[in-house]
């Protein structure tokens, strides 16, 4: 007489309210794993580390998730940038930015005021 398999799960059963790394990487939206654990290990996501067969195993708490998605700035549209240029050539940046990226596609604000003719000759 043979005896019937069970099929035993061996991933283990998260607690109410939490889920793994694993799953916390998909709800956040990254490609890899490690920045799930760097937002945890820098206290931006709460969590608690449990024991599991031998080894630890961190669990994500799914309001912290929310509260991370929520107050976090992430930039869609890509990159920022900061650019040193030279005041006199700005026209020929933004043309230039215009050409790569579209009239709307970058938005290019300057640190300072470029100097105006009135300002060199209060200055003398």
């Amino acid at each position: 007489m043979a005896k019937a398999k069970v099929k035993v799960s061996r991933k283990p059963k998260a607690p109410e309210g939490y889920v793994s790394i694993k799953e916390a990487m998909v709800l956040l939206g990254f490609k890899y794993d490690q920045y799930t654990r760097r937002l945890l290990l820098e206290d931006k996501l709460s969590g608690e580390k449990k024991a599991y067969k031998g080894f630890s195993k961190w669990w994500i708490s799914l309001s912290s998730i929310e509260t991370y998605k929520t107050t976090s700035r992430r930039v869609e549209a890509g990159r920022r940038f900061i650019l040193k240029i030279d005041l006199d050539k700005e026209a020929e940046v933004r043309a230039a930015l215009e050409s790569i990226c579209g009239k709307d596609g970058f938005t290019l604000s300057l640190s300072y005021k470029p100097k105006t003719e009135e300002a060199e000759t209060e200055a003398e």
